[in-house]
């Protein structure tokens, strides 16, 4: 890549990240491609050169800011999963995996967004996968990292597979059992809430099937009674993340 490419990419993520904030702060929706960088704004030079603060939290940029709009479906809660063929109730496991995961995971091509995008735009999150108990096949991905001046864990995505997607889908559970993982530990460590953003057309479907609240704009909250609801069911009586 030569150097004048790479200093248009910087310029490219320096705007991205200000119209993000721009639409969080005026509680406008965000749409992750609805940019164009042409040689006009080049030419000119009309471009940021500092990181702007965050507005989600009161440190200065912690990666926080590269959320995808969260689109999942949401169906039955059960303690593990459930074989949507048989009825059969199947043992689980829920692995933290390295960054390098996602690049297995997009050859896949199973999921919406790029994992490597997700990694590389937030380096110091948390990649989770769910997997039946001894399969390595992943069942669903999440991504999240902890903001200290928010007291929370912000979700930067979360998607099942296409094999898990829709009335055939394999398993049943999938969506709440990653946000019960996410919120096992941000109960453990004291956190508040988790936060989300969601595509606008969910945000009344995730109210309605995870309890969600609206924080601002399309941003959702998981406070500690809907973790602890999603906990109770997913890991009872103290129960690990891998599923006797």
């Amino acid at each position: 890549m030569t150097e004048e490419a790479k200093a248009l990419r910087k310029k490219w993520r320096v705007l991205t990240r200000d119209y993000q904030i721009y639409s969080i702060q005026n509680d406008r929706a965000y749409y992750p491609y609805r940019y164009i960088v042409d040689r006009t704004e080049v030419d000119q030079g009309n471009w940021g050169t500092e990181k702007p603060q965050n507005p989600l939290t009161n440190e200065q940029d912690s990666g926080t800011i590269n959320m995808r709009e969260i689109d999942i479906e949401v169906d039955i809660a059960t303690p593990c999963l459930i074989d949507k063929q048989t009825g059969a109730i199947v043992k689980t496991e829920m692995k933290n995996v390295p960054h390098t995961v996602a690049t297995q995971l997009d050859k896949t091509k199973e999921y919406e967004f790029s994992w490597r995008k997700v990694v590389a735009d937030n380096p110091n999150c948390t990649l989770a996968t769910l997997h039946v108990k001894g399969n390595p096949t992943v069942e669903g991905v999440v991504a999240f990292e902890k903001v200290k001046s928010d007291n929370s864990f912000k979700v930067f995505d979360i998607e099942k597979p296409k094999h898990n997607r829709g009335s055939n889908g394999k398993y049943a559970g999938v969506a709440k059992h990653l946000f019960a993982y996410v919120s096992k530990i941000a109960l453990d460590q004291g956190l508040d809430c988790i936060e989300f953003l969601s595509k606008t057309s969910r945000i009344k479907y995730y109210q309605e099937t995870l309890g969600a609240k609206m924080a601002r704009g399309q941003m959702m909250y998981l406070d500690k009674e809907d973790m602890q609801k999603l906990v109770d069911i997913y890991y009872p009586k103290g129960e690990t993340d891998e599923k006797k």
